[in-house]
């Protein structure tokens, strides 16, 4: 599996775990990146029709609670379990 693909699976896997819809998610990255994204650019990402550059994987790895490098290297079964308890403890591992 292609690096992009496994990101953006794990990324709408942690997504779902935590509740959060794809219009908090645009404005989460709105937030951090001060513009330029917005509920179609999420759709576009997780449908794999929009690349993402580091710093912007950064962020969506942050706003789901998962360490970048974990987004990679995990199924999203583990990443999604890995977002719910994060969220809930308030940690990153």
């Amino acid at each position: 599996m292609k690096a992009h693909t496994k990101f953006v699976t794990n990324f709408a896997a942690a997504r779902h775990a935590i509740g959060l819809t794809q219009q908090h998610a645009a404005e989460r990255m709105r937030y951090r990146l001060h513009g330029g994204w917005n509920t179609r650019s999420v759709t576009n990402f997780e449908a794999g029709r929009r690349e993402v550059n580091l710093d912007e994987a950064e962020c969506l790895a942050a706003i789901v609670c998962v360490p970048l490098d974990r987004m990679f290297t995990e199924s999203a079964t583990r990443i999604a379990e890995i977002a719910a308890s994060n969220m809930q403890t308030g940690a990153m591992r």
